[in-house]
């Protein structure tokens, strides 16, 4: 499910999944005893469980990312020759 080929868009829509799954699965139930009282509430609770794991794994890979753009953003600011290459290419396809 987290393949280095998914969107930020994917990602996105993976959380936005899951907020909306958890929304419904824990509707109506305000307390850990009310998932607790049915095998039905402890597999929702379960499900919550796992759907809150996409969220944070999601988020530490959104982390991964913006450190990673971060370093490359850094090393060609700091590369005047990477600036002048980037902009021509710009040019080009503008």
């Amino acid at each position: 499910m987290y393949d280095n080929q998914l969107t930020i868009r994917d990602r996105l829509e993976d959380i936005l999944e899951s907020i909306n799954l958890i929304q419904e699965w824990s509707k109506n139930r305000t307390t850990v005893s009310d998932f607790m009282s049915s095998s039905t509430g402890v597999m929702a609770f379960n499900a919550c469980v796992m759907r809150f794991q996409v969220i944070f794994v999601t988020y530490g890979v959104f982390n991964t990312m913006q450190a990673q753009l971060l370093s490359v953003l850094v090393a060609v600011s700091r590369n005047p020759n990477c600036c002048a290459l980037l902009s021509s290419r710009a040019q080009s396809v503008s």
